[in-house]
């Protein structure tokens, strides 16, 4: 496999696994499909993501306040993901999707130098498939430099983050924004460091308890606890040097076209 850059080449394998013959057949009919990577998807990107935020915001109609994003104030960005939530099912336009991803960008506190993120976005509709819950038996919470893997993904938030961004208390409010890992989307995320995903939190687990059973029953999944929220799926290796080449690309602002079998 190769992540074909702007004006290079680096390589990847697939590794033994369940997802290994999957994402094969995958990448085999998104071969010839451009990636639509933008320039803030660069982990190496330095931009004025709140400027970005608000310009996003303007086009779809929406005012934003730099100050409480600044503040990083998260009820303020929960107001802003309701207000996407409930305009993008009647408006799919894509200065939408530009809206949302900025909203995520603005009120994380990560390096966004863990891992390149691969998404084929809604390039990729037709080639998701149905998350089969026994794969998550075969899945890690702790991703080695060069490793090639998949985490969820859903539209929406896993508990733990619900929990944490102080949604409301509300079990049909949960069960609408929480959900399990539903579909397997071919996005790429590619370890440009060894990272560890785990988290533990006795105040979210008391929290959690008294929800969990409904919420799984309505979702139909015997579990769902902070391991399997935060657990991801590897299927694929970058060699050391290859990596090293990437990471090097990437800080020289090449940024990712196609994927090559």
């Amino acid at each position: 496999m190769q992540i074909i850059l702007d004006n290079a080449a680096v390589s990847f394998e697939l590794i033994d696994s369940d997802l290994a013959p999957i994402y094969q057949r995958i990448l085999s009919h998104l071969r010839h499909v451009d990636i639509p990577f933008r320039a803030w998807d660069n982990p190496y990107h330095v931009s004025d993501l709140i400027g970005n935020l608000v310009k996003f915001g303007s086009e779809v109609g929406v005012t934003v306040d730099q100050g409480l994003c600044t503040d990083k104030d998260q009820d303020y960005f929960n107001f802003l993901h309701k207000i996407y939530e409930k305009n993008y099912v009647n408006d799919p336009d894509p200065a939408w999707l530009n809206f949302h991803e900025h909203i995520h960008l603005c009120e994380s506190t990560k390096s966004r130098h863990q891992h390149l993120h691969i998404d084929y976005r809604d390039r990729a509709g037709l080639l998701e498939k149905f998350f089969n819950i026994e794969w998550l038996k075969n899945s890690t919470t702790q991703v080695k430099a060069g490793d090639v893997f998949v985490k969820w993904a859903e539209l929406g938030k896993i508990p733990y983050n619900y929990w944490l961004n102080k949604e409301p208390n509300d079990l049909d409010r949960i069960k609408e924004l929480c959900k399990p890992w539903l579909k397997l989307r071919p996005k790429i995320l590619v370890a440009l460091q060894d990272h560890d995903f785990r988290i533990s939190s006795d105040a979210f687990e008391q929290w959690w308890q008294q929800y969990h059973a409904a919420w799984c029953q309505h979702w139909n999944v015997p579990k769902w606890d902070l391991t399997d929220m935060k657990s991801v799926l590897v299927f694929g290796k970058m060699s050391r040097p290859e990596l090293e080449r990437l990471t090097a690309l990437l800080m020289d602002h090449q940024h990712p076209r196609r994927v090559a079998v």
